[in-house]
């Protein structure tokens, strides 16, 4: 290096300044390589947050549909209704006189500003989840028939196979056959008395829920419109009668805390095949009106004597029970305002006390009133007998 620099100075001085700047311009280069770097990965975490949060928002939408369908599901005359002309959400007087939507609208705020935005498009949306809903239990409802054929096939073909290997074998042929054919049997016999007991098992604990819910209608009404209030300890608690029920059946238990909204769907198509009614009209609102005169006998003798007290004002002013039943049934209003007489006598025939003697339902005849027994409560006969 002292030789070069004495030698010549300048030239060597240049090659060192070349150097230094090759080596800061490197430097620079590798400073904007990483931050090249950098903002790639700060970008893709960016983009992988916005995924996150947009699959977020879309599984939120999603429970919140689900838990509108089942709403609508429970409330078929709200649901026809809103179908119908989805803009009525947006009517508070609509609203105000269907006190269930109301509080489901105020417990689900995120539903709420959808339908005030645009109404048509989540009915719409509710409308395609409620037929994939149907599409689904029919698809698995075929894939149960599915497995069920495809067992019965290998059953078969263990059966053939055995008969052909005891057929090989002339000593054994006979007791082979019959042995096969016997342990078939027993497990054909046995899987049909499993599913049978299963059934039965099942039905029964359905059957057994609808009797305590039609005591406590203000439990049913609640579990109706959020089964997973069931598996909720605090609400449970809340209502000893419940408390109670479940301590003492466990399988309505269990069902309830693995799957509430199965078990209270099978819990509803019970109630609709019991009362013979489907998704609403004349008789669905009969046999509402008939558990109203159950739960309030002095109401159901009173009308039974004088059925125009329903068009009486103060009448219905003195009853604010009755006032506040008709306001959530404009349909039962309806037809009691057309003909009181006919809608009482047919609706009577559900409450399990006041009916018409010996007269079919939309008939004429004379009214009697029954005396109730006074050791039972008068809500403990609010429907028909179960077959």
């Amino acid at each position: 290096m002292r030789e070069d620099l004495t030698r010549n100075p300048n030239a060597f001085m240049r090659q060192e300044e070349r150097y230094d700047r090759r080596e800061d311009a490197n430097r620079d280069e590798a400073r904007r390589f990483e931050n090249r770097q950098d903002n790639d990965a700060r970008q893709d975490r960016d983009r992988d947050s916005d995924r996150r949060d947009a699959d977020r928002r879309d599984s939120d939408r999603r429970a919140q549909l689900a838990q509108f369908d089942r709403f609508l599901d429970s409330h078929r005359e709200i649901a026809e209704q809103l179908r119908s002309n989805p803009s009525l959400v947006k009517n508070q007087q609509f609203v105000q006189n269907h006190p269930a939507l109301q509080t489901f609208l105020q417990q689900h705020q995120d539903i709420q500003q959808r339908m005030d935005q645009n109404p048509n498009a989540l009915m719409r949306q509710e409308n395609r989840f409620d037929n994939n809903e149907d599409t689904r239990n029919r698809d698995f409802d075929r894939d149960g028939a599915r497995r069920d054929s495809d067992a019965r096939n290998d059953a078969r073909d263990r059966d053939a196979d055995n008969r052909t290997g005891a057929r090989n074998n002339n000593g054994d042929r006979d007791d082979m056959r019959n042995r096969n054919d016997n342990r078939t049997d027993n497990a054909s016999r046995m899987d049909n008395d499993e599913r049978r007991d299963a059934r039965n098992r099942d039905h029964g604990q359905v059957v057994s829920f609808d009797q305590f819910l039609d005591k406590h209608q203000e439990i049913a009404e609640q579990l109706r419109r959020d089964p997973s209030l069931a598996k909720n300890q605090q609400f449970v608690s809340n209502h000893p009668a419940l408390q109670a029920y479940l301590q003492d059946h466990q399988g309505v238990r269990e069902e309830l805390n693995q799957n509430p909204n199965a078990f209270m769907q099978q819990e509803s198509r019970y109630e609709g095949r019991e009362n013979g009614m489907g998704r609403g009209g004349m008789k669905s609102e009969q046999f509402s009106f008939g558990q109203f005169l159950g739960t309030h006998s002095g109401i159901s003798e009173q009308l039974s004597k004088d059925p125009s007290l329903l068009k009486n004002r103060e009448y219905m002013s003195s009853h604010p029970e009755l006032q506040a039943y008709l306001k959530a049934h404009p349909d039962a209003q309806s037809q009691m305002a057309k003909d009181p007489d006919s809608f009482l006598k047919s609706s009577q025939q559900f409450s399990g006390g006041t009916k018409t003697s010996g007269t079919p339902t939309g008939t004429t005849g004379t009214v009697k009133t029954t005396t109730p027994d006074a050791t039972k409560p008068a809500a403990e006969a609010t429907k028909p007998p179960k077959q």
